[in-house]
C-alpha cells in the first residue's frame, strides 16, 4: 500500500507529492482533516511585518486553534 498526500478543492484532487506507482490501481481515499487557512500569509504579502512579528501572529492563531484541544470540560 502506498500512500499520496493531496488536497481535496470541492471537485478535484490536488496532489501534494508524485504518484509512485504506474497503471490502473483502486484507492480508498480518507479525508483527514479540513484545511485551515494560514492567515499569516497576509501578513507577509504586506511587507509591513518582519519575520518575528509574522511568527507572533502565527502563534496566537495556533494557540486560539488549539484551546479546546483535549480539554474535558468542553
Amino acid at each position: 500500500m502506498v500512500a499520496v498526500k493531496a488536497i481535496y478543492d470541492e471537485s478535484k484532487f490536488v496532489l501534494d507529492e508524485p504518484v509512485p506507482v504506474k497503471g490502473k490501481y483502486e484507492v480508498a481515499i480518507t479525508f483527514t482533516s479540513p484545511v485551515k487557512k494560514d492567515q499569516s500569509k497576509l501578513l507577509e504579502y504586506a511587507g509591513m511585518f518582519d519575520t518575528d512579528d509574522v511568527q507572533l501572529v502565527q502563534d496566537m492563531i495556533d494557540d486560539r486553534e488549539n484551546f479546546f484541544k483535549d480539554r474535558p470540560e468542553v
